[in-house]
């Protein structure tokens, strides 16, 4: 395919396997719409979707030695996407389609946020000089298509709903992406997204505030630790 070698020729094609294998699980909402189900999903939906996440994070650890990039193991990538997925699962049983919204924000918002950083380039963050701003306006683009069209699928209603909470859903997401944290960047786009349905759906943000303090210290005192001097 034309367009899949010029991407591999200017990422690499282990990155560009490691693009595919990122985007694959946002294909599942779209395989619910084919498969008639109620809106509080049955019990047999609930074990085939925690099964194909599992058969992918096999899949994935089995295979990622072909997509790694220098100086990581690739395991901790693997699980902390599978464990998002499932947590949301378990977290949200009353809500599945936020479930579906943690899917294909890790897979097309995070997975487009390197792909448009690597093919576009552009000015870095000023918060995270290894992040560009094509990088985060590429998440929140495709995370709000993505998002809304995902929601509005999965429970119906008025379409200025669905985008408004797929706007705000990833905006939350695409910023705790682009934090200078070493925490897996998988769990906190997992972790931003379900906090944001819950906050936008239920219009209760306290739990957003007290994510995004803990964050704002938790960040700082990492910063203050690195900085310091090592005691002799």
């Amino acid at each position: 395919v034309p367009v899949a070698s010029w991407i591999a020729g200017r990422i690499g094609m282990p990155e560009f396997r490691r693009r595919l294998l990122h985007m694959l699980p946002g294909l599942l909402p779209f395989a619910l719409w084919a498969y008639p189900h109620e809106r509080l999903w049955e019990l047999p939906v609930r074990v085939w979707v925690v099964g194909l996440v599992m058969l992918i994070v096999t899949f994935g650890m089995r295979n990622f030695g072909s997509m790694l990039r220098s100086g990581e193991s690739g395991a901790a990538s693997v699980l902390s996407y599978g464990f998002c997925v499932l947590g949301a699962l378990a977290i949200a049983p009353a809500h599945p389609e936020f479930t579906l919204i943690v899917v294909v924000l890790l897979a097309f918002g995070d997975g487009s946020a390197t792909l448009g950083g690597l093919l576009l380039g552009g000015p870095r963050l000023f918060w995270n000089r290894k992040k560009s701003w094509s990088g985060l306006c590429c998440f929140f683009a495709s995370g709000t298509v993505m998002g809304t069209l995902v929601y509005w699928g999965e429970v119906g209603g008025d379409w200025t709903d669905a985008l408004i909470l797929g706007a705000g859903v990833a905006s939350c997401a695409a910023l705790a992406e682009s934090l200078p944290l070493r925490l897996d960047d998988n769990l906190r786009v997992g972790i931003a997204t379900l906090t944001a349905c819950f906050a936008i759906v239920e219009h209760n943000f306290q739990m957003v505030i007290m994510v995004s303090v803990a964050t704002i210290v938790g960040a700082l005192l990492a910063r203050r630790f690195r900085n310091a001097e090592p005691v002799s």
